[in-house]
């Protein structure tokens, strides 16, 4: 055999095994695929609801599920993002809004009452509840929260959903802060009771806007 048919077939198993490779790649990316954009709920950007109760009181907040990415999602879990700083409360309570055209801004009790009288907001299940997403989609996720010790400021960055979509399982936070003063209340808050909250909320508020995750969604 000469040397230039021993360096031929040499070339031509070094080509034959780059191809290989090049062809093993290309089918693992295929396979395996580039993860898809995250999808958020950033669209409605940073905000709260602050509401004076008394303690062992439901104090009820809302969350708007609205994202640059639209399709039909499956809630699978609500979870609270506790806020550095502030006592974190217990989540006792989450639900649907049937009609996303009025929602509960801070209230106490559960169901939540619209405005003075009986009447509550229609709601459904959240967990397990299948809604679509989307800029014009606006869907409101209602979460009832308490706390137990007077002269406390109970706070939450927002919430986290687990949710499905597409098959593929996502964590996106709602930057819906719920802040909830607990006081001894008597049938009317005092002057200095509404003065301490007022002045709690502004404190939970700054601290809200500044972590790092929401100062991301404010530059858009």
């Amino acid at each position: 055999m000469s040397k230039a048919t021993a360096l031929m077939r040499r070339f031509r198993w070094f080509t034959a095994a780059v191809t290989f490779l090049v062809i093993s790649v290309v089918i693992t990316l295929t396979v395996a695929g580039t993860p898809g954009p995250s999808v958020n709920f950033n669209a409605a950007g940073v905000y709260f609801g602050g509401v004076p109760s008394n303690p062992g009181d439901v104090a009820d907040f809302s969350a708007i599920l609205q994202s640059s990415s639209k399709m039909r999602i499956t809630v699978l879990d609500v979870s609270l993002i506790p806020l550095p700083g502030f006592a974190t409360p217990n989540l006792v309570h989450t639900a649907l809004l049937l009609n996303s055209r009025n929602f509960p801004a801070g209230t106490t009790g559960w169901p939540p009452l619209r405005g003075v009288g009986n009447e509550v907001y229609p709601m459904r299940n959240a967990i397990g509840a299948s809604i679509r997403i989307g800029v014009a989609n606006l869907p409101i996720l209602v979460y009832g929260v308490s706390g137990s010790k007077p002269g406390r400021l109970y706070a939450v960055a927002g919430i986290n959903v687990r949710f499905l979509a597409n098959g593929v399982t996502y964590n996106a936070i709602v930057f819906a802060g719920g802040f909830d003063c607990v006081q001894e209340f008597s049938l009317v808050a005092t002057h200095s009771e509404i003065k301490w909250c007022s002045h709690q909320y502004a404190l939970a508020n700054s601290k809200q806007w500044n972590l790092p995750a929401a100062k991301a969604i404010s530059k858009h």
